[in-house]
C-alpha cells in the first residue's frame, strides 16, 4: 500500500487472512524491525487511528505503537495481538482504536511488529460547550438547550442531536438515555426547547452531539441542569 514500508530483515508474507488477504509478520527481536506507515497532506486536527492484526497465540503481546506528528513522537500504544481487535468493523477486518491523536504537522506517521494494516479516520466535528437557558429552571417551564462553537474542519455538521441522561450514569448511552431531539439547520445555531414538565427535581445531566457529513460524530457535550421545584 501508498506510504507502508518495512526496514530491516526476516519479514515474513502470508496470505489468505487479513486486510486485503496479505499480513507481514516478524519473529520477536529487539525493536529494530519496524513496519511504518505514513500518511501525509493532512490538515490540521484531532484524528482517530485504528489499527487491524490477525490474532494468534505466537503474535507478540507488547507489539508497540510509535505514534509521530511528523518528527514529533506524541504518543506509544502498546496492544497485544494476540487478542482479536473488536473496537470496529470495516473493509472486511476488524480494528482495533488506537486512540484520537491531534496532527499539526501535515503528516501522520506509525509503526509496530505485525503488520497488516493502519486505518485514519477524518477529524470529527467538535461542539466547544453546552449552554441551557434558563439556568437553573423550574419544573415545567421551557429550557433551551444550546450546542455552542459547532463545527467540522474539513466538511459541515449535519445534525446535532441532544439527549438528556435517562439512566442517571453521567454519561452518554444513546441506547438506554433519553433522545430529545435533533436540530438539523445549524443557520440560526443548534438548540432544542426542551418541556421539563414532569422530571424529578434535582441535577439533570444533558449531551449534545454533533454528526459531521461522514457520519462521524463529536465527543459529547455534557451539562449539569439543576430543577428547581414548582411553587
Amino acid at each position: 500500500d501508498a506510504g507502508f514500508t518495512l526496514s530491516g530483515n526476516g519479514w515474513n508474507l502470508q496470505t489468505g487472512g487479513g486486510l486485503h488477504d496479505t499480513v507481514q509478520t516478524h519473529a520477536a527481536g529487539v525493536g529494530d524491525n519496524r513496519a511504518a506507515w505514513d500518511f501525509d497532506g493532512l490538515i490540521v486536527g484531532p484524528y482517530r487511528l485504528h489499527a487491524t492484526w490477525t490474532a494468534d497465540t505466537d503474535r507478540a503481546t507488547n507489539a508497540t505503537y510509535d505514534i509521530y506528528d511528523g518528527t514529533t513522537l506524541v504518543a506509544s500504544v502498546v496492544v497485544d495481538q494476540q487478542q482479536a481487535p473488536a473496537d470496529l468493523d470495516d473493509q472486511g477486518v476488524w480494528w482495533h482504536e488506537l486512540g484520537e491523536f491531534t496532527i499539526a504537522s501535515g503528516q501522520l506517521r506509525n509503526g509496530v511488529v505485525v503488520a497488516d494494516g493502519i486505518r485514519v479516520l477524518d477529524p470529527p466535528p467538535t461542539i466547544g460547550w453546552l449552554s441551557s437557558t434558563p439556568h437553573p429552571v423550574v419544573e415545567g417551564h421551557g429550557l433551551r438547550l444550546t450546542a455552542n462553537s459547532v463545527g467540522d474542519v474539513d466538511g459541515f455538521v449535519t445534525q446535532v442531536d441532544f439527549y438528556r441522561d435517562a439512566d442517571g450514569d453521567g454519561q452518554l448511552n444513546p441506547a438506554t438515555d433519553a433522545h430529545l431531539g435533533t436540530d438539523t439547520d445549524g443557520s440560526d445555531g443548534y438548540d432544542l426547547l426542551l418541556d421539563t414538565s414532569g422530571l424529578v427535581v434535582g441535577d439533570h445531566a444533558f449531551f449534545a452531539v454533533a454528526t459531521d457529513n461522514d457520519s462521524l460524530q463529536s465527543s459529547p457535550a455534557e451539562l449539569l441542569v439543576p430543577i428547581l421545584a414548582s411553587g
